[in-house]
């Protein structure tokens, strides 16, 4: 669900907030372009070492799949942020991080 409000939204990289209600279940509340340090938080992980690997392992100007993009984060995460497989996107120059 967060992986494609966020493919939806047209931003790169998003934060998406995602709520739980007791009836319509899980529901995007916003995807927000700078997204805060929860996530840091959350991961006990700064995310500027995070954001230029994927983006040095990025499809020029287009998205992956949700499911892809997901699949992809999950063996990254679990290699450690290491990972060098064959299957990963072609590498494209890194985009500009905002400080």
């Amino acid at each position: 669900m967060a992986s494609r409000a966020a493919i939806a939204s047209g931003l790169g990289y998003a934060g998406v907030d995602v709520v739980f209600d007791a009836v319509r279940g899980p529901m995007v509340l916003e995807v927000n372009r700078r997204p805060g340090l929860g996530i840091q938080n959350v991961n006990v992980a700064g995310l500027l070492s995070r954001l230029r690997f994927v983006e040095t392992r990025a499809e020029a100007g287009q998205f992956l799949a949700a499911d892809e993009r997901v699949r992809l984060a999950r063996e990254w995460a679990r290699d450690g942020w290491q990972s060098t497989t064959v299957d990963e996107p072609a590498r494209a120059a890194p985009m500009a991080v905002e400080p």
